[in-house]
């Protein structure tokens, strides 16, 4: 039934749109509901879609992957490593057996050839010498060497006696010069010390003097300073009593012509006071008669119609408020409340379908995974029973697949049923989502409009006893701006008398300030003129007291710059005899470091003359020691060791040459059989490295691609397939294989399974096994690296009766089908065989020409589905309606 459901999901959700394919879904998942509910009281009409049975062939298929590759596939390498010298090949050449492909530099390789058959030749003529016994003229040369190795040590032994000698006379001569060097060197130390002392102090002296010279300086500015201060200071007061004086004068001019302009702005003044008296009387009685009385009446009346405006106002606003619980956001609100109680209802009805629809997934889970485990025991039992046939031990394992099959498709569907119910049940929660908030934006609403039509009221409430209190202040205004011009009038009658008394006594004044002004002015002029004269005789006294100072002074610059002159003279003179000290000091150490030098150079070489003497006499004695040995081995008959190692050298220099002509050989690389050039890891010139020949028979591509040339065989190719380990026991060698590549998707290709890699891998807790398959000649060109979708024949069966899967129930531990007999449905027992995934093989209990069920249609889905299509069709008719 959820199947059907499913494919009526599909055929209307591209054409009635997804809401209406979601109605039409919540009616299909109630007429489920409605039908496993009811099914158990009661028998409905149903409907059946059937097939026949009839005859074919059915195989069971192992699918895997894998790359293809070549059949054969070598890696190339030189066996010695070297500098590429030649390069015969390039990647995509056909090569035959033997070719030649590449060499290396044989330069080294030839010496090493020489070298070792020198070596032979050598060991060879030291053997025959051992056989042929020691010859005259070799024991004479043998003696002559022992005496010749004596007087060699003679000798040595005198030139050492004599190089004692010449060192200890050196040496002493270069330790006069160090003891002489030394003596000196304090000598003109003690001498230098002495000139410092001299030369400081004679510099402390004519320091002293400068010294002097500079204070006796300081002393006369300093004097200098002090007769301009105090005859600055006496000029300053005098200079400043005329200031004093002089500001005085033009304070008393100003005082009086202030007097003068005050006296005249006064009496002005007060003239101006009496007409403004009089002006503001008069105008005092206009205001009052012309602008107060007629302003009061008319504040008075706008503040009147104000009240009665906002009276209005106020009436209007609380009518618009009591409107608000009737008007459309009260209707919404309605509206939305039961929108969310019809969502809550549907998806507590949704919630109730998916828990029927996953109790019995569920239900079909646990029956498949009872006779899953009813088949396993089932095989066990065939498997412990010896008298078991091989057909009952195969059907006992077709069993266990074929149940296993059912618990992994009841999974899966129980997945399915899980995801459709929380898909159900999201859509039907996010219905009551979306109903919830659509009240919430409602309610909103609604509180938003009884929000602004109280504001509106309160606005209007408080417009109006704004206007009212405006009224009253109006009024309150009226009689205060009435009270103001009155108390105006009577201010300006009282003003205008007093204007005209400040007049007259402005007059008097002006005439007796006139007269004191002017006796200040010729008593300031009578001060200026005293200071003035007092300013001359001080500035007469200052120039006489400065030009004694300034002698004062020149005499100190006279002293100073004498003494500095000597200062000068006495450091040149002083920095002349401490350098000759200096140099002298400088000189002398320079030969006594020059003496030290040749002290440690005598030293140095009387040792290494005393060692290198030792060493003459060391080796003389050592060749004396080997000229009698070779003196006793040469006059010795050669012994049966020396000849046995004189024939080990022979062969060791043998097997040195056959290893050197070999490697000389290997710097050639041939093609050991006919391929392709797939790969070149070099080029001329480069040093190629070593490694071991490596062929193809590796368990899968891409293990040899570690050669310097690799040499594949295209005529030939195999594919490398992993093989779950569920899967490998039903493969074995000897299966044909189909597979097909992404380059050729119309072309089916063929193949033999060849062998099978013992070894599985791990890959993610899974373990594969690879699967090697020689595929069959084909027409066109196959490339390694190339990915294969490889089904591997595992069993076959033609012409057996097949019935569809789907047609299939297993109850019990045995499988049910439903034949259609005599117009009614049948409940037959069958025998299953090999299964596809799609039909499965008939042993026992159906035969061809049978019809069997394979879906059952309930009445009401039949009913559903004829009203889904007359929705559907109105829907269309509706679209092209408004399309149009």
């Amino acid at each position: 039934m959820l199947q059907l459901l499913d494919d009526l999901w599909r055929r209307f959700r591209n054409l009635v749109g997804m809401r209406l394919a979601v109605i039409l879904i919540i009616v299909g998942v109630a007429a489920v509901a409605g039908y496993q509910f009811w099914g158990s009281q009661q028998t409905q009409q149903a409907a059946y879609r059937t097939e026949i049975l009839t005859r074919g062939d059915i195989r069971e298929m192992v699918s895997a992957t894998g790359p293809i590759d070549a059949l054969t596939t070598l890696a190339l390498n030189f066996k010695t490593p070297g500098r590429l010298a030649e390069l015969n090949i390039r990647v995509g050449d056909q090569v035959t057996a033997g070719q030649v492909l590449a060499r290396l530099d044989t330069t080294v390789l030839e010496a090493q050839v020489a070298a070792a058959q020198a070596d032979l030749d050598q060991a060879l003529a030291d053997y025959k010498k051992l056989l042929a016994g020691t010859r005259v003229e070799d024991r004479a040369v043998a003696e002559s060497s022992v005496q010749s190795a004596y007087v060699t040590l003679n000798t040595d032994q005198s030139d050492l006696k004599s190089t004692q000698n010449t060192s200890e006379a050196d040496l002493q001569v270069a330790q006069q010069e160090v003891n002489n060097a030394v003596v000196q060197l304090d000598d003109v130390q003690k001498s230098l010390v002495r000139t410092r002392d001299t030369n400081a102090a004679d510099l402390t002296a004519t320091q002293q003097e400068v010294d002097n010279a500079a204070i006796q300086l300081t002393d006369a500015q300093q004097n200098l300073t002090r007769v301009k201060g105090v005859n600055a200071a006496d000029i300053a007061a005098v200079q400043q009593e005329i200031e004093n004086a002089v500001t005085q004068v033009h304070d008393v001019q100003a005082g009086l012509e202030l007097v003068q302009a005050s006296n005249a702005a006064d009496i002005e003044v007060a003239q101006h006071s009496v007409g403004l008296a009089n002006t503001e009387l008069q105008n005092a009685q206009v205001n009052l008669e012309q602008v107060v009385l007629p302003q009061n009446e008319k504040d008075i009346a706008v503040a009147q119609a104000g009240v009665q405006s906002a009276a209005v106002d106020l009436t209007n606003a609380q009518r618009d408020l009591e409107a608000v619980e009737t008007g459309p956001e009260a209707v919404a609100v309605r509206n939305a409340q039961t929108s969310v109680a019809d969502a809550e209802a549907n998806l507590a009805a949704v919630q109730q379908v998916a828990d029927a629809n996953r109790r019995a997934a569920e239900t079909s889970l646990a029956n498949a995974q009872a006779e899953l485990q009813s088949t396993k025991l089932y095989k066990s039992r065939v498997a412990s029973d010896s008298d078991a046939t091989m057909t009952q031990k195969a059907d006992a394992d077709t069993r266990v697949v074929q149940a296993q099959s059912s618990v992994n498709n009841a999974e899966i569907n129980l997945e399915q049923v899980n995801a459709e119910n929380a898909q159900q049940i999201t859509s039907a929660q996010t219905q009551l989502n979306d109903a919830r908030a659509s009240l919430a934006t409602a309610q909103a609403n609604l509180d938003q409009a009884r929000r602004n039509a109280q504001s509106q009221v309160d606005s209007a409430k408080a417009e109006l006893d704004r206007q009212q209190a405006d009224l009253a202040r109006a009024q309150t205004q009226a009689a205060g701006n009435a009270q103001t011009a009155q108390n105006d009038i009577t201010h300006a009658t009282v003003r205008l008398p007093q204007a005209q008394a400040e007049l007259k006594r402005a007059q008097a004044q002006a005439a007796s300030s006139l007269q004191g002004a002017q006796q200040d002015v010729h008593q300031t002029n009578a001060t200026l003129a005293n200071a003035q004269a007092k300013l001359n005789q001080t500035q007469a006294q200052t120039d006489s007291a400065l030009q004694s100072a300034q002698e004062n002074i020149n005499q100190a610059n006279a002293s100073l710059r004498s003494a500095e002159v000597s200062l000068r003279q006495i450091e040149a003179q002083a920095a002349s005899a401490l350098h000759n000290a200096e140099q002298q000091v400088h000189d002398v150490n320079n030969s006594l470091l020059m003496a030290q030098a040749r002290l440690i150079q005598t030293q140095a070489q009387t040792s290494s003359s005393l060692q290198s003497a030792q060493a003459q006499i060391a080796q003389a004695e050592s060749s004396l020691q080997s000229a009698v040995a070779d003196y006793n081995k040469t006059v010795a008959p050669a012994h049966e060791q020396d000849l046995e190692a004189a024939r080990a050298r022979i062969e060791n220099a043998t097997a040195r040459l056959w290893e050197a002509q070999e490697n000389l050989d290997n710097a050639i690389l041939r093609a050991p059989v006919a391929g392709t050039v797939a790969q070149v890891n070099g080029e001329v010139g480069e040093y190629i490295g070593s490694s071991a020949t490596l062929s193809s028979s590796l368990s899968k591509p891409g293990d040899v691609r570690s050669g310097f040339i690799l040499l594949t065989n295209l005529s030939g190719f195999k594919v490398i397939a992993e093989v779950n380990e569920v899967d490998i026991g039903r493969v074995a060698p000897g299966q044909r294989v189909e597979f097909t590549v992404d380059a050729y998707p119309e072309r089916t290709f063929t193949g033999t399974v060849a062998t099978i890699t013992p070894v599985g891998t791990s890959t993610q807790d899974v373990i594969n096994y690879n699967v090697e398959i020689v595929a069959d000649p084909a027409d066109v060109t196959l490339l390694p690296n190339m990915t294969a979708n490889v089904n591997i024949v595992a069993t076959e069966r033609q012409d057996v009766v097949l019935v569809p899967k789907r047609a299939v129930d297993t109850r019990g531990g045995r499988k049910w089908v439903e034949v259609i007999r005599d117009g009614k449905p049948v409940e037959v027992a069958i025998s299953a065989g090999l299964s596809d995934g799609i039909y499965s093989e008939v042993l026992e209990g159906l035969s061809e020409g049978d019809e069997v069920i394979v879906e059952r249609i309930a009445a009401e889905a039949l009913s559903s589905l004829e009203e889904m299509e007359e929705q559907r069709d109105k829907f269309l008719r509706l679209r092209e309606i408004g399309g149009r």
